[in-house]
């Protein structure tokens, strides 16, 4: 009945109601009473807005007496009637005369962040309290509100708050260009790939010497003149390619990124998007080939290595004439004959007769030896200026 809004405002003039709902509020406490004190809180609820506030009236006592009551519900619904008294009124509500151990008691229910209903009333309720300036005076005079309740509606501020963090750029990241050029394959990985047949030959060609990127492509024609060469050449017979188009399906098969691509233009180019050559070729298991690179006679050697062990024992022996097993102990050259001719390094072109210090030198051109139970994952392009960023973090002010 009381749910309606006429019915509401009628009640509110019934003297004999709300005597009629304090006796009922002071049942005694006990479980058998607890269904008839709930409708009874129910209804109060629907026609406190429109009665008057004074802090003499008698139904204030009995529920300030609720608000430390086991039952969370006779909790809430009393604090709901609190602060919807008089709301309807254009009169001043004033909550006054308060007992001390009952606002001690509702800045308590300020902890309980996980009970979001009591804590938004028990807030509600402070907000109405203290607008009237004697209860703030009230709240200096009796209670260390620096060390109590203060503090805690700091904290409060950012309750469920959503971070929200600004980036501003300063600098973007530059990576190195792509390779310019496909590896071409050593002829052991060349007499392992011709074993194997269409189209995963191709497939397996294609991941010893390329890897998903998607910021970089390469251009078909490229990549097709690449297996051409690999795979079509007149001294390989009986060695038949895939065609074209099956080609390029089997690059977009074998790299999910790989997409075929026209960039339109005064000549419209046609590209794979979304991988990149690889700076050296990879085996069958995914180990890089290191590649020697000594300068001989007719050119650089290119002799190619998957473990680095065995390139540094191919330089020191072959190159060097010197024995790896005695790198520990090397002794003076008779006549001046150690050199580095590795790639375009300038150091010791003069031969000298120091063996250890060059031979020093050259294992600092070698790479690291490594473990060859599992293949290292393949190096990303270099980064050659860093993302040079700022963040800000901060709460928004949301409206509610």
């Amino acid at each position: 009945m009381s749910m309606l809004e006429a019915n509401a405002v009628f009640l509110s003039t019934l003297e004999i109601f709300k005597d009629g709902m304090l006796v009922v509020l002071n049942t005694p406490r006990q479980p058998r009473f607890n269904e008839i004190l709930n409708y009874a809180l129910d209804t109060i609820e629907q026609v406190c807005p429109y009665w008057e506030t004074d802090p003499e009236d008698p139904l204030f006592s009995v529920l300030f007496g609720l608000l430390g009551s086991s039952d969370r519900y006779h909790i809430l619904t009393s604090l709901k009637i609190l602060i919807l008294f008089s709301m309807e009124l254009e009169t001043i509500k004033r909550l006054q005369g308060i007992p001390d151990d009952k606002i001690n008691m509702l800045m308590s229910y300020t902890l309980l962040e996980q009970d979001k209903e009591l804590l938004s009333g028990t807030l509600d309720f402070f907000y109405q309290y203290t607008a009237i300036p004697e209860n703030v005076e009230e709240l200096l005079r009796n209670f260390s509100l620096p060390t109590t309740l203060i503090p805690r509606l700091t904290n409060l501020l950012l309750f469920e708050g959503e971070r929200d963090v600004n980036e501003i750029v300063d600098q973007e990241e530059c990576k190195a260009p792509a390779a310019s050029s496909i590896p071409i394959v050593p002829p052991d990985l060349h007499s392992m790939l011709l074993q194997l047949p269409e189209p995963e030959r191709c497939s397996r060609w294609l991941k010893c010497c390329f890897i998903e990127d998607p910021e970089c492509d390469i251009t078909q024609l490229a990549l097709w003149h690449a297996y051409q060469n690999c795979f079509a050449d007149e001294r390989v017979p009986g060695v038949s390619t895939l065609p074209a188009a099956e080609f390029i399906n089997t690059v977009s098969r074998t790299f999910s990124s790989a997409q075929a691509q026209v960039v339109t233009g005064p000549v419209a180019k046609f590209i794979i998007r979304g991988i990149r050559p690889l700076e050296t070729s990879y085996d069958l298991n995914g180990y890089p080939y290191r590649q020697c690179k000594w300068n001989v006679p007719n050119g650089q050697c290119r002799v190619s290595f998957v473990d680095p062990a065995k390139l540094k024992e191919h330089v020191f022996r072959e190159h060097m004439l010197l024995n790896p097993a005695d790198l520990g102990n090397l002794q003076d050259a008779r006549r001046p004959t150690n050199i580095c001719a590795w790639d375009t390094c300038k150091d010791y072109e003069i031969p000298t007769i120091n063996t250890a210090r060059v031979a020093g030198h050259v294992s600092t051109h070698l790479p690291p030896l490594q473990d060859m139970s599992s293949p290292p994952p393949p190096p990303p392009r270099k980064i050659i200026q860093p993302k040079l960023t700022r963040l800000f973090d901060y709460y928004p002010y949301s409206y509610r």
